[in-house]
């Protein structure tokens, strides 16, 4: 299996103290990944690659050397997420899959230095305090995520999606669309059962043309469409059921766990829930999370670390099994449409996205006091930003709305979970391709909101899947029942937290893991944002401020989940700052 997980090319000199901070990240990450790390030359140019049976790297060469990370080479590479990369003598070109999902972080400033690994390009350029960029770190705060192209440092940029672009030796820059997401109006007069039909045909070819001559498949089973669409296509197929080991992470009584516990119940297929210790926000966890997400995304994540070492241990053959992930499965269905309730062209986008919770937890007015930001506002800039993704994308008002949804917070926000799981065993999300997206892109309005196709599907071709509750739309089944009942009269209880008045299969239990992760951990969990070191503490002066950073530590410490969701993305550029002051 050609399996190239992270690479990184730069003109730097290897001999400089910068280019040594970065091998020895890649080198920990090889240890971490239990794979080997390449290294060779081409041209000026010095290159690595970790992965599983990687290709050689030249020594030294003159002539273009390619390469491709994809989950697995097995299948054809734009069937999943993919990015293809060239180093030629005059520099790196790239083209990545329609929604960036493995992203490409990249400089000019000093020097050529381009990767996946945003902490690679980080400490290549030895990222200091000078370099945040206000304006990015306000969206990055306001809403969990950066936007479109910015990262947390004004010296690296991130590429759009759906792009080729050439970073030349030179360092001029050429970043040229693909425009491989096209909107149409093909099925625009489907009726509900053609829609359901069409879907589920599709379904089935994505799910067993990547998974179908999988050894073993393990699937992350929730009360959710998303792996519910990856279950039910092979739990109906005789050859592909005997190889699904199915795992739910939760305490017993949980939506999670009861609905994944009834499906698999219902197909006989194998099923475990798997307990988490929640030690996962301990610092080697968070230095693994840092050394693949660098300050690109907020410390997220540490679980599925967590929730791998579990399943090593009760999984009774690893070797030639693949995981597979409902990543980009929802959004591209419509799931975030009416939540977003874009419906006019001038509609602001910025407050758009303020209807997802993660946008809410800094305020803007509590963003304004804080010493980075000196009391400016950056929402227009961030409005523009988010213009530049809607105004990309393709279609009408409800098919923009899905791209720009994906573009923007999808690509950021939620690909942590194949990003982190494919270091340790090969990660297939079969609905992240084209034909998938551009087949909801030529659907009507009412077929999106809310996920309708998927809805009409499973009542259609899984009756018996849709009548077990699902977590989705609000607590609900799609076929009515008496469970569909009980859940319902569960899901007021919960507002009185009377649940525990039902059977135990209806209590509705909330799957809390960072806060008992953080109450494990303690103030190492933050760290290290209540550090003492001078300098770090010059650094959190210059951001937030120790006063503010104590007090949100103190009461995240507590349980208070929105004092912590403020402080991990602060966190996550405390770390790469740390790493390249040497602090």
């Amino acid at each position: 299996m050609n399996n190239v997980i992270g690479f990184f090319a730069t003109a730097s000199r290897p001999s400089e103290a910068s280019h040594r901070a970065v091998r020895n990240t890649l080198e920990r990450l090889a240890r971490f990944s239990r794979m080997p790390l390449g290294e060779g030359c081409i041209g000026d140019i010095t290159l690595y690659l970790i992965g599983n049976e990687i290709p050689v790297v030249p020594s030294q060469a003159d002539a273009p050397f390619d390469f491709m990370l994809c989950p697995n080479d097995a299948i054809n590479p734009e069937w999943d997420r993919y990015l293809k990369v060239r180093v030629s003598p005059d520099g790196v070109h790239v083209e990545n899959d329609y929604a960036a999902t493995i992203p490409v972080y990249y400089s000019t400033e000093k020097h050529l230095s381009v990767s996946n690994l945003a902490s690679c390009v980080e400490q290549d350029l030895a990222v200091k305090m000078d370099d945040i960029s206000p304006d990015a770190m306000f969206g990055f705060l306001r809403f969990s995520h950066f936007i479109w192209d910015e990262t947390a440092f004004s010296t690296v940029r991130q590429l759009i999606p759906d792009a080729k672009a050439d970073f030349f030796l030179t360092l001029e820059n050429s970043i040229v669309p693909k425009h491989s997401v096209k909107a149409s109006s093909s099925r625009c007069n489907r009726t509900d059962n053609q829609v359901a039909d069409e879907l589920y045909e599709l379904n089935r070819e994505l799910v067993m043309r990547t998974l179908g001559d999988a050894e073993t498949v393990i699937l992350p089973l929730s009360a959710g469409y998303d792996s519910r669409m990856i279950f039910s296509v092979l739990a109906s197929d005789k050859q592909t059921k005997k190889r699904l080991h199915c795992f739910t992470y939760g305490d017993p009584g949980c939506v999670e766990v009861e609905a994944a516990r009834m499906l698999c119940e219902r197909e006989g297929v194998a099923w475990q829930r798997i307990s988490l210790p929640c030690h996962f926000l301990s610092r080697p966890y968070l230095d693994v999370i840092h050394d693949i997400f660098g300050a690109s995304l907020h410390m997220h994540g540490m679980y599925q670390l967590e929730f791998f070492e579990q399943l090593e241990r009760v999984m009774p053959k690893m070797e030639g099994a693949v995981l597979t992930s409902g990543f980009m499965t929802g959004v591209p269905a419509g799931q975030h449409n009416r939540l977003l309730g874009i419906s006019a062209p001038t509609d602001s986008l910025y407050q758009a996205m303020e209807n997802f919770s993660q946008s809410r937890v800094w305020p803007n007015e509590m963003l304004k006091e804080l010493p980075l930001f000196r009391g400016n506002d950056y929402s227009e800039c961030a409005e523009a930003r988010f213009r530049s993704a809607f105004d990309s994308a393709p279609g009408e008002i409800f098919h923009k709305s899905i791209v720009f949804d994906i573009w923007t917070r999808q690509r950021n926000f939620i690909s942590y979970y194949p990003r982190t799981l494919e270091w340790r065993i090969p990660t297939i999300s079969p609905h992240m391709n084209t034909d998938y997206v551009n087949f909801f892109l030529s659907l009507e309005k009412p077929h999106l909101d809310d996920r309708k196709a998927v809805e009409l599907m499973f009542t259609k071709h899984y009756p018996e899947h849709a009548a077990i509750v699902s977590n989705s739309n609000g607590i609900k089944t799609l076929s009515r029942g008496f469970d569909a009942f009980l859940y319902a009269v569960a899901a007021k209880l919960q507002r009185l937290r009377l649940t525990r008045l039902l059977p135990k299969k209806y209590w509705i239990t909330d799957l809390w893991l960072d806060i008992p992760a953080l109450q494990n951990s303690g103030p190492d969990g933050l760290y290290p944002l209540l550090s003492e070191d001078a300098g770090m503490g010059e650094i959190i002066d210059g951001i937030c401020g120790r006063s503010v950073a104590n007090e949100q530590g103190r009461r995240a410490l507590r349980g208070d989940v929105a004092a912590y969701e403020r402080l991990i993305p602060i966190q996550s550029v405390l770390l790469s700052l740390m790493k390249t002051q040497k602090l």
